[in-house]
């Protein structure tokens, strides 16, 4: 559950901080649930947390003399951890992650917070310098969301806590609302609203008692540039050891609670599974999709194979969403069936904030199932960006940065001008039009690397996965904490030495599985439908066919919109266009007080809509979703008013368990 929310505000009284901290965490509760609060308040500086209760955090505010942190998320490396301090002379007896972090501090000092390997973010106040420190993990696995106005600085792992935590108004707008309807996603640390930033991956702010703030990144990727420090075997060997003990961390509190993973016949969740050491099998593993898919398929063989209790809910589905559509109808008064998406709009909005395209964002719908079977679903996130899936053979041929950075504003960008200018007041678009290629060429200022791969490396790691995967983790965390053994520090630093023409395609991954899992070799690979192979040959030779014969089948498709594609589980485009709520969500904001005209043109937003409905291409359907999105998210925490939980946008509402 994103839970952490703080203010640092020297010209604010105690009592008024009080009360803006008790705003922001009600904003970020959800009060079914009975989730216990924590705060600190001094003199100008405020923290507060709301836990859901399955992390050993609960010791908040955790306190050494006049200072004390707030911890939101988890240390994973606790042994690790635990050995460093008493290596150092102190023996610790604690299991609370604050607790232990504080003992760090006592013990190392101000950079304490770099031997904390997990997923976190912190508050820490120290009372005899007067000053507050942000900090985030190294990946920035947790988003953690800032605005600095007037003096005052607020954050929270919610937009919702910062916009109520604001002396000023929060509205659409800048380079980072150009960005998302561009692209259908964010980049860097920048929001489709104005003035709320996210706090970069591995950073430091730090703010005094005059209020003066400094930022610091304390860590950067680096990944290989040169040559192989070892031979092919060795690299994969490493990555199996180190694999095995990254999911071993990730299994922390699996005697207290129940973890389960979500499994598909790809290569991460596959890694994975086969990595769970066999004293925790036989545990679940959750498949969705259509029954006859490659990953249904494929999964339900690696859990034979590896002992795991294989649990395929699909067939839960047309249940769930009966009782969904009751709820739905029983809340709202509507009397026609809702769609697919309408009936969970406010669902998954209140948690994902429409910062990326809300309608692959679906897993509500499953979550009266998930909160019996898990409090941490472990899966493979991250492993295809720190693996090299991603690095296409032209990256092998660019000489520098500056073609690199070409290339990616190329495929980034993809929402056509003439979209764009139609949705767009004209003003707006002119403004931020030509800011926004600036702006993104310059986050690869911040990529400490030249060869083109590592640079791709990076890139990939610190935005597309962290403004995607990382915002995906969200939807969960109310109930259960996503747990991926590709975000462990030690896994990556060992998979960040690889070098990267053995990144690319994948090879040593690869060869890690076939080689050092070979009781799952003979499982297919849900990308290919075909054995994973040690040849990287091969395995590139069958991965340009597959894409010629998958492009042949996309040109030859007769009719609007696209091709299914292989990884999605339904027609996302077909169903968003046939509901009918959507559609009158989306013209009621075009008409509304709340429609902030200075940014879109109403009439453009509705002949898109139109258009949509008639045509159904991809991009409309990119800027659609991205438009109901931002719409009905203003209406939810930009009215007039406190910012309360719609009973639409609450899952207790929908059969999930709240004890």
């Amino acid at each position: 559950m994103p839970n952490l929310v703080a203010i640092v505000d020297r010209t604010a009284s105690k009592e008024a901080l009080g009360a803006d901290l008790d705003r922001m965490m009600d904003a970020v509760d959800l009060p079914a649930f009975h989730f216990p609060r924590r705060a600190a308040i001094e003199d100008g500086v405020a923290a507060g947390n709301v836990l859901p209760g399955m992390n050993a955090n609960l010791a908040q505010p955790a306190r050494s003399g006049r200072r004390w942190l707030m911890l939101d998320g988890e240390i994973l490396g606790v042994q690790a951890l635990k050995d460093d301090l008493r290596r150092a002379g102190r023996e610790v007896d604690t299991d609370d992650d604050a607790e232990l972090a504080m003992t760090a501090f006592e013990v190392f000092g101000p950079d304490f917070y770099q031997r904390m390997n997990g997923t976190w973010n912190m508050v820490f106040h120290d009372g005899d310098s007067g000053a507050t420190y942000v900090v985030t993990d190294r990946l920035g696995s947790r988003l953690l969301f800032f605005a600095h106005d007037a003096g005052r600085l607020v954050c929270a792992n919610e937009m919702k806590g910062v916009i109520a935590g604001r002396k000023v108004p929060s509205r659409p707008g800048g380079v980072g609302l150009m960005a998302l309807l561009s692209a259908g996603g964010h980049h860097g640390t920048r929001t489709w609203i104005s003035g709320i930033e996210t706090v970069p991956p591995g950073t430091v702010i730090r703010i005094d008692r005059e209020g003066r703030r400094t930022d610091r990144r304390y860590w950067r990727f680096a990944f290989n540039e040169g040559g192989p420090e070892m031979s092919e075997e060795d690299y994969a060997a490493a990555f199996a050891r180190s694999l095995r003990a990254a999911t071993e961390r990730a299994m922390k509190l699996s005697d207290r609670f129940p973890i389960a993973i979500t499994l598909s016949g790809g290569l991460d969740s596959r890694a994975v599974a086969l990595s769970i050491d066999k004293r925790h099998i036989p545990m679940e593993a959750i498949t969705y999709g259509d029954p006859d898919s490659n990953d249904v398929r494929f999964a339900r063989q690696l859990a034979e194979v590896i002992g795991l209790r294989h649990l395929y809910i699909e067939s839960l589905r047309p249940g769930l969403e009966a009782d969904s559509e009751r709820v739905f109808k029983e809340l709202t008064g509507v009397t026609e069936k809702p769609g697919f998406y309408s009936m969970q709009a406010d669902r998954i909005l209140w948690r994902c904030e429409a910062l990326t395209n809300f309608d692959g964002l679906a897993s509500m719908i499953w979550h009266p199932v998930y909160k019996k079977h898990m409090r941490f679903m472990l899966n493979g996130a991250a492993g295809d960006a720190m693996t090299g899936s991603h690095l296409t053979p032209d990256l092998m041929l660019y000489p520098d940065r500056e073609k690199v950075v070409d290339s990616f504003v190329r495929r980034f960008f993809f929402m056509p001008q003439e979209v764009l200018r139609k949705v767009l007041n004209p003003s707006f678009y002119a403004d931020w039009g030509p800011e926004r290629d600036r702006v993104f060429r310059s986050d690869f200022n911040h990529i400490d690397a030249d060869e083109p791969l590592a640079v791709a490396n990076t890139w990939d790691m610190e935005n597309r996965q962290r403004r995607g995967a990382f915002t995906s983790f969200v939807m969960e965390r109310y109930f259960c904490d996503c747990r991926s053994p590709f975000l462990d520090y030690e896994l990556d630093d060992m998979l960040a030495r690889v070098p990267g023409r053995w990144r690319f395609q994948q090879r040593i991954y690869k060869r890690m599985l076939v080689k050092h899992f070979p009781e799952a070799a003979h499982v297919p690979w849900a990308y290919t439908g075909g054995r994973i192979t040690a040849s990287p040959t091969y395995e590139f030779a069958r991965e340009v066919f597959n894409f010629g014969r998958a492009r042949a089948k996309r040109m030859l498709q007769r009719g609007p919109g696209r091709a299914k594609q292989r990884w999605d589980f339904r027609d996302v485009v077909g169903l968003m266009r046939a509901d009918t709520a959507m559609h009158e969500m989306l013209d009621a904001f075009t008409r509304s007080d709340l429609f902030p005209s200075e940014v879109f043109d109403a009439q453009g937003v509705r002949e898109l809509a139109e258009d949509y409905r008639r045509d159904g291409s991809h991009v409309q359907h990119v800027m659609f979703t991205n438009l109901v999105g931002i719409g009905r998210v203003m209406q939810m925490l930009m009215g007039p008013g406190k910012i309360e939980l719609p009973p639409t946008a609450d899952p207790a509402r929908f059969g999930v368990p709240t004890e």
